[in-house]
């Protein structure tokens, strides 16, 4: 009966395992659509796992206590700083007023909107020509509507925009190495703080490290304000405009070629005379020091000359008497 029981369990268990091992086989058949069908929105998640990964390592970074890196950006569109120039005539009565105008609205706008750089104005006189330079940066929107408004404060005070031209800087390559300088010096700045608090080291050791992290501080500053500039100038715009004069002294009219060679005449004759300033000013000290010489030195000569001629006379015989 023993041996009967032994033989008994292990048909069963036989048995059962050749069962198990069907419904296996059925449920793997079974369920192969499901998997394919599962297989292909798999990749979706890879692609997720590649975006995170850089979150991911920095996050690491950031719980072991290294210093993250920035990821370097992709530039797409160039970064460019334009400068805008005009120049403007106007007649010499009205130049003074308009300049006043356009520096007064650049102010009025804020120092958010428009700053004035530089403004500056030479006349040669009541009748002469007059020119002045008006210098301001601006955000580009309120640029355009001023340099439209220009045009139309020199029409309506019976002047023109002579010329226009405007220049464009790329500054994309030195924005993008200045920033990745920036990155470094960050990232050694963080390396250079951590040493300096975990390390023991001696005294001179210590003293080393803070210099060199006082070193790498102000080249971030140096850095970090080369870029605010640079940045700057690309959101915003840079204007010049010269105002031009040709003087009130009827210009623009049929008597201007005699007013002008009357002009030169009066020129030229003035610069005679002031040549002959010139000159007599420079022989003036030459006067005053050999003048007296001169003069001594002519009269002592002439006594002399009549001293011979009298003794001359003296010498010659008495003329034979009648």
């Amino acid at each position: 009966m023993k041996r009967f029981g032994i033989a008994q369990a292990g048909a069963l268990t036989a048995a059962l395992l050749l069962a198990a091992c069907g419904r296996s086989a059925s449920d793997s058949a079974g369920s192969a659509p499901a998997n394919l069908a599962e297989s292909a929105p798999a990749a979706a998640p890879v692609a997720d796992m590649a975006a995170e990964a850089p979150r991911d390592a920095a996050a690491g970074a950031a719980s072991s206590g290294a210093p993250a890196t920035p990821a370097v950006p992709v530039v797409t569109t160039p970064m460019l700083a334009y400068e805008y120039g005009l120049g403007v005539e106007v007649p010499l009565r009205r130049l003074t007023a308009l300049v006043d105008k356009h520096e007064k609205a650049c102010t009025d706008a804020g120092p958010a909107v428009c700053q004035v750089i530089g403004a500056n104005t030479a006349n040669d006189g009541p009748d002469g020509a007059a020119r002045a330079t008006l210098e301001i940066r601006a955000q580009p929107a309120w640029l355009k509507t001023f340099r439209a408004q220009i045009q139309k404060d020199a029409a309506s005070n019976g002047g023109k925009v002579a010329n226009s031209n405007v220049q464009a800087e790329d500054l994309t390559r030195s924005i993008v190495d200045t920033e990745a300088a920036l990155r470094a010096k960050t990232t050694l700045r963080g390396r250079l703080e951590q040493l300096l608090a975990t390390r023991n080291g001696s005294l001179s050791d210590l003293l080393e490290t803070e210099r060199e992290l006082a070193r790498v501080q102000g080249e971030i500053d140096a850095t970090q304000s080369e870029l605010a500039v640079m940045k700057t100038r690309i959101a915003t715009s840079k204007l010049t405009v010269t105002y031009t004069s040709q003087g009130s002294l009827a210009p623009d009219s049929a008597m201007r070629p005699l007013n002008n060679a009357f002009h030169d005449v009066v020129k030229t004759v003035a610069a005679g005379f002031a040549v002959i300033i010139y000159l007599l000013a420079g022989f003036f000290p030459f006067a005053v020091v050999f003048g007296p010489v001169i003069w001594l030195l002519s009269k002592w000569l002439k006594k002399r000359k009549l001293a011979r001629l009298a003794a001359a006379e003296a010498a010659a015989p008495p003329p034979p008497a009648a």
